[in-house]
C-alpha cells in the first residue's frame, strides 16, 4: 500500500462545536413543534462513472503495465441524498455533469434526474430540489413546517 494523499488535522474545538450544532438544531425542533417527518438532513456526493485503480498485481520485475479503462474515468455526477428523522429516505436526486439536458432514456422513477455544468448544486438546482424532492415527501402533504440540516454553502441560499 502506498499513502496517496493526506487527510486534514481536526480543529481542536470539534467535539465541542459539534456538539454546540446538535444543541442547536434539536432546541431549534423543539421550539418550533417540528414532526419527525419535516426534519431531514441532506448532503451531496461525487461519483465518477469509470474509477480505475492505480495499482494492480502483475508478475514480479514488469516495469510498466497498460490499463484498460471505459474512457468515462474523468465523466461525474452528483448524488443528493436526504434522511428525515423519521428514519424515511427521499427519494434522491441525481446532477449529471456537463450536459444541457437529461438524456433519453429509462432512469428510475424513484430518483429526481436534473443537469449542471460543473455537475454540482446550484442556487437553482436547489429550488429544484426544493420541488422534486423535499416538497415531495411525507411532510408535505399537509404543508407542515420544516426544517433541513446541511453544510452551509453559497448554492444552498438566495435571496
Amino acid at each position: 500500500r502506498r499513502v496517496t494523499s493526506k487527510g486534514q488535522q481536526m480543529p481542536a474545538d470539534s467535539a465541542k462545536c459539534a456538539k454546540t450544532f446538535l444543541d442547536e438544531v434539536k432546541n431549534t425542533i423543539s421550539s418550533s413543534d417540528l414532526q419527525p417527518v419535516s426534519v431531514g438532513n441532506t448532503d451531496e456526493s461525487p461519483f465518477w462513472f469509470d474509477l480505475p485503480s492505480n495499482e494492480t498485481y502483475d508478475t514480479e520485475g514488469i516495469k510498466s503495465l497498460r490499463s484498460k479503462t471505459t474512457g468515462y474515468e474523468t465523466l461525474r455526477f452528483t448524488v443528493v441524498l436526504t434522511a428525515l428523522t423519521s428514519g424515511k429516505k427521499l427519494k434522491p436526486m441525481i446532477i449529471l455533469k456537463g450536459l444541457k439536458n437529461i438524456p433519453k432514456g429509462n432512469f428510475p422513477r424513484d430518483c429526481a434526474f436534473t443537469v449542471a455544468k460543473d455537475g454540482s448544486m446550484t442556487a437553482d438546482l436547489m429550488k429544484t430540489w426544493m420541488t422534486q424532492v423535499w416538497q415531495t415527501g411525507p411532510g408535505s402533504i399537509f404543508r407542515q413546517p420544516g426544517l433541513i440540516v446541511m453544510y452551509r454553502h453559497r448554492s444552498h441560499t438566495h435571496e
